[in-house]
């Protein structure tokens, strides 16, 4: 398997998804609480890497193994273990590899924070596994949008925030079954994610929406199949508004800073491309919209985040 292969099958074109919910975590870290921890996020950013890399081509892996269906649906052409003829043994010796990386990384990640993040990394990385493998994969059920948003928009921006300060105590365990919370630093922080958590579910939901036939064709029953494709566009189309009503809020409640504003600037160009994808919802031509407003509400909060830093 040579290089070009290798980041075929981890689709590493895909990782801003995990990649930017972490870098937007580590900028509000140093805003809100005044704390960044240089060696601890570089261990977190290779460990989620290889996380993300190995659940990606392990996706891939279990639909190879499933597939009922593949000519007529561009099965041989999206997944690279048919488009490049890859090894079922070096595939799964990638995937072997790539799992452990993150796991011995997480360890030393554990050692330089505490256990609180060892918990959530080890239920991190079993929910990343259930997603693509097993008898009915969290890929191929109505739950897979909801999942995959708070998991990569809301689990990884709370790791990006909490290993920067390991120190507060904001989840901490006092023996005897009784776990200490603090809720109103909690909610701040799932709260302020809920744009990122909304816009990776979008990705999703595009996604499954544009393999609507080709998922009921191998018996993969996704949201889609039960609301149906115009609900699910509708969805799309409410997600990409409540993404903007979600950043107003924060920043009218002073969790955002106000440098925020320059998200909305790009609402023209978001609603051309949510336009386009409702339109024309399709793989090969629009499926990319929904990346694109990801992509630009992420760069544009890491922007903002940079702005109020320097300001």
């Amino acid at each position: 398997m040579n290089l070009k292969e290798f980041l075929k099958l981890v689709e590493i074109q895909t990782k801003v998804a995990s990649i930017f919910p972490m870098i937007i975590g580590f900028l509000y870290s140093r805003l809100s609480f005044g704390s960044f921890r240089g060696f601890a996020s570089l261990l977190f950013f290779l460990s989620l890497l290889s996380l993300d890399m190995g659940t990606t081509a392990l996706n891939h892996y279990s639909d190879y193994k499933k597939e009922k269906i593949g000519k007529g649906y561009g099965f041989e052409e999206h997944n690279p273990l048919s488009a490049h003829g890859l090894k079922q043994s070096k595939v799964r010796a990638v995937i072997v590899l790539l799992f452990l990386l993150s796991f011995a990384l997480g360890l030393l990640l554990v050692g330089q924070t505490d256990y609180m993040v060892l918990f959530l990394g080890l239920i991190s990385g079993l929910i990343a596994i259930v997603y693509s493998k097993g008898p009915i994969p969290i890929s191929h059920t109505p739950f897979g949008e909801i999942v995959s948003g708070s998991l990569m928009g809301g689990v990884i921006f709370f790791i990006a925030v909490y290993i920067q300060n390991p120190q507060e105590n904001w989840i901490f365990y006092e023996g005897g079954g009784r776990i200490s919370l603090q809720l109103d630093v909690l909610i701040q922080i799932i709260f302020v994610s809920l744009p990122l958590v909304l816009g990776i579910a979008n990705i999703m939901l595009a996604n499954n929406i544009c393999d609507m036939k080709e998922d009921i064709g191998n018996g993969r029953h996704t949201l889609v199949s039960y609301i149906g494709k115009e609900r699910a566009l509708m969805v799309f189309g409410i997600s990409q508004i409540l993404i903007l009503l979600l950043l107003l809020i924060q920043m009218l409640s002073e969790l955002f800073p106000w440098t925020g504003m320059l998200v909305f600037l790009s609402a023209p160009l978001l609603y051309i491309n949510t336009k386009r994808f409702i339109q024309s919802p399709t793989k090969d031509k629009t499926f990319v919209s929904s990346v694109k407003n990801f992509v630009l509400v992420a760069s544009l909060m890491v922007l903002a985040l940079l702005g109020a830093l320097l300001w």
